[in-house]
């Protein structure tokens, strides 16, 4: 149980951090010498999808009363922001299981979470060059949408870190940090429920699964929890600080894998 609890927490936390979720899962489930496999790291994506719509319910609320009175701005962002789910949905669909089955590997997560912390770090200082940037993620283009959502794609590979990406690929798109951060949240919360639902079907499917009931309620709990922390502390930081820390945290933690893979 205490397993479940700190694994939810780690999920919660990464799941909207830049700094990979399937990264820090790998590396504590190594640590404790089992795979609960991505069935159980699914489930804890649906707390954190809890998080991320309770959260933002006031945009989420605003856009569902738009798309029904047919406001001309809401359907404009309602599509906007579906033309950036569908690259990763597609792919998800087409390939997701054969991505996790050849790249959920150690050296796969330590060359994308210290290789793409080196574009964050060049996108994060780019931002600071630009002049006019944009703060209203209801501003946002087609084309920048679909260009955050096929960096999203990117995230399906372990150890990119779905927020990181998108995240980085809106600050090129000269979209502030805070802006790129909710536009990234609200991109992620269809693409978390399609990996949750799916998951469950699995787990209704499979006879043998590694964790009880109970685990799962437990992990779903500490992820939705910790998921609204994380996204609170952001947003509030992005406010006034940089994506610096988290660049080196990542290259921090793949340095620590990489000694796992070295000598564990």
């Amino acid at each position: 149980m205490e397993q479940a609890l700190i694994l939810g927490i780690i999920q919660g936390l990464t799941e909207f951090l830049p700094i990979s979720s399937s990264a820090h899962l790998f590396l504590w489930q190594k640590l404790w010498g089992e795979d609960w496999g991505i069935t159980y790291d699914a489930f804890l994506h649906l707390g954190t999808l809890l998080a991320v719509l309770i959260y933002f319910w006031r945009d989420w609320w605003g856009l569902l009363l738009g798309i029904i009175k047919m406001d001309k701005a809401k359907l404009r962002f309602a599509a906007v922001l579906f033309v950036g789910i569908i690259p990763a949905g597609v792919v998800g669909v087409i390939a997701g299981d054969f991505l996790e089955e050849n790249f959920r590997q150690l050296p796969v997560v330590i060359i994308t979470l210290s290789g793409w912390a080196i574009v964050m770090a060049a996108a994060d200082r780019y931002i600071d060059t630009v002049k006019n940037k944009v703060g209203d993620i209801y501003s946002l283009t087609w084309k920048q949408s679909l260009l955050i959502g096929l960096a999203q794609v990117l995230a399906l590979i372990p150890g990119t870190s779905r927020s990181g990406i998108t995240i980085t690929a809106a600050l090129g798109q000269k979209i502030d940090r805070p802006a790129a951060a909710k536009f990234s949240f609200l991109l992620g919360a269809p693409l978390i429920a399609g990996a949750g639902f799916l998951s469950l079907l699995k787990l209704i499917k499979e006879p043998a699964v590694l964790v009880s009931t109970g685990e799962m309620w437990v992990g779903f709990g500490a992820s939705f929890l910790s998921g609204l922390a994380a996204i609170w502390f952001l947003l509030k930081l992005l406010t006034k600080k940089s994506l610096k820390p988290f660049v080196w945290y990542r290259i921090f933690i793949a340095a620590i894998l990489l000694f796992f893979y070295l000598y564990g």
